[in-house]
């Protein structure tokens, strides 16, 4: 009997999932956005205590207030720099997670194709899933980080070459007028990524079900019996978070950011379960008694997680 190749493809992509997927802990990114700040507030205060302690050798008293600003802000664009890198990294991992699915689906329309049932609907559901702004959109947010990274270092350089009152005041006035650009591009940031961040996972998870619904309709033809993938992920008002993040200067972002965040770690949860059941189905169906492990000689977990941001 001829194998099923689309059968070996479900599988490969089962087993192999980690390759694409990661979940993001939304403890871990609450501790990333807060720690630097965190540390800025605290080196800054340190360096402001031994300046003093010393008799002013660095900067003298009167520039005392100026000085703690700058510090204050530069710590507030690390911040933005680090919320950006977050945005970027939640893009690129639902992006990654996407590519997978698109396999997942193809294998199991061939699946049903091989079994002569009709995938028309079900390739029609899959096509749905595709975005062909993906990769522009986690380019673009990507770029936007870069350049925030890019100013933080430019400041950095301007400030720790600062010799005089003249000069510790300009470069105060520096660090205050770069956070209207830096705010602006968070927003841009958040803005351009509603769809890849913030809709994705509901309307991914909306998607996957109803493809499991119609991937069960065929396979009841030939019988083989599935369940249906649960919809765990429901759709929100995008609009009322576009509006807080508006009001916010971008700030809200950073909460929406976690939620979306949870739901998307929500839908892999479940539909690793519900593959998990469905692989052993198609395994026992086609006469399979398992599958062999093809985990040796993949990267390591640190490995994979830096390759899934490339």
């Amino acid at each position: 009997m001829e194998r099923n190749t689309a059968a070996d493809d479900f599988v490969n992509c089962v087993v192999r999932r980690s390759d694409k997927d990661m979940f993001l802990k939304p403890s871990l990114m609450i501790a990333s956005l807060i720690l630097p700040l965190v540390m800025g507030v605290v080196i800054s205060a340190c360096i402001l205590v031994i300046n003093s302690e010393n008799g002013y050798v660095h900067f003298q008293q009167e520039d005392m207030e100026e000085c703690a600003l700058a510090m204050i802000v530069s710590a507030l664009i690390l911040e933005s720099a680090v919320m950006s890198f977050m945005v970027f990294c939640v893009t690129r991992r639902n992006s990654n997670h996407l590519k997978r699915d698109i396999v997942w689906m193809n294998s199991l329309s061939d699946f049903v194709d091989y079994h002569g049932g009709d995938s028309s609907e079900m390739r029609s559901i899959a096509q749905r899933s595709k975005h062909r702004s993906e990769k522009t959109v986690t380019v673009l947010s990507m770029l936007i980080w870069l350049i925030i990274v890019g100013i933080l270092i430019v400041f950095g350089v301007f400030a720790h070459r600062v010799t005089s009152e003249e000069e510790t005041r300009g470069i105060t006035a520096m660090f205050l007028v770069a956070m209207a650009p830096i705010l602006l591009l968070l927003m841009i940031q958040f803005l351009i990524t509603v769809g890849a961040v913030y809709r994705f996972p509901a309307k991914h998870d909306s998607i996957q079900t109803k493809f499991s619904e119609e991937f069960k309709k065929q396979c009841g033809r030939f019988g083989l019996q599935v369940n249906v993938m649960e919809h765990q992920v429901k759709r929100r008002m995008a609009w009322v978070h576009i509006i807080l993040t508006i009001l916010t200067l971008g700030l809200y972002s950073t909460i929406y950011l976690i939620i979306a965040c949870r739901q998307m770690n929500r839908h892999m949860s479940v539909q690793w379960r519900y593959e998990e059941e469905l692989m052993g189905r198609i395994i026992e169906f086609e006469g399979g008694n398992g599958i062999e492990s093809t985990c040796e000689g993949q990267p390591n977990a640190l490995v994979r997680a830096i390759g899934r941001l490339m």
